[in-house]
């Protein structure tokens, strides 16, 4: 599996006021943006590039300046992915992945669903099975800073949510079936 993956275009990221989307729906959570220019319907003439990326995900992209977060994962979920890219070219500048079991998921929904967030530094995600809810940081060339184990995890639609930066912590909604806790982690440790 495969699924096409299309940035904006290229005019958008180079403006001297070009805004970080550091996390799902952006700066603020919103989903709007201050940049001018931005088509409301996208024409195959909006995009700069495309890249294909390996398997399935329905992850949001992240940008920092010029780097792109993404995620993706095999069918099953037993490899889950996290792809750098070049925000300005599509090229791919490292992958990383975890193993996890495979499990259950909603018929509309990935092994991938949950946004990465970046504060700039480094890059955090968020990949689930049966046995565990993982967060793990990597900075940005790709090397694993750490991970955290959140215990079990039981969904009936699996991972959706995803965590944020605020105010200097790292928010990770755990939500699922049963006993759920939002955590606040030290970014740089993964420390409650």
């Amino acid at each position: 599996w495969c699924f096409p993956f299309c940035a904006a275009a290229i005019a958008l990221l180079e403006t001297a006021s070009a805004d970080n989307w550091p996390r799902f729906r952006g700066e603020n959570g919103s989903g709007l943006s201050e940049q001018p220019g931005i088509p409301v319907q996208w024409t195959e003439n909006d995009y700069a590039w495309k890249a294909e990326l390996p398997h399935v995900g329905h992850s949001a992209p992240v940008i920092w300046e010029k780097t792109l977060f993404v995620t993706s994962a095999t069918e099953g979920g037993s490899e889950r992915f996290l792809h750098c890219l070049d925000a300005d070219s599509g090229k791919q500048r490292w992958q990383a992945s975890v193993k996890l079991g495979e499990s259950k998921k909603h018929l509309k929904n990935s092994w991938a669903s949950s946004t990465p967030t970046t504060d700039g530094q480094r890059v955090y995600v968020m990949f689930a099975d049966s046995e565990k809810l993982m967060i793990t940081a990597w900075d940005f060339a790709g090397t694993q800073v750490w991970t955290k184990d959140l215990g079990s995890y039981e969904s009936e639609h699996n991972l959706g949510v995803s965590p944020i930066i605020q105010d200097g912590l790292l928010i990770v909604p755990n939500d699922q079936v049963g006993p759920s806790n939002l955590l606040a982690l030290n970014p740089e440790t993964g420390e409650t």
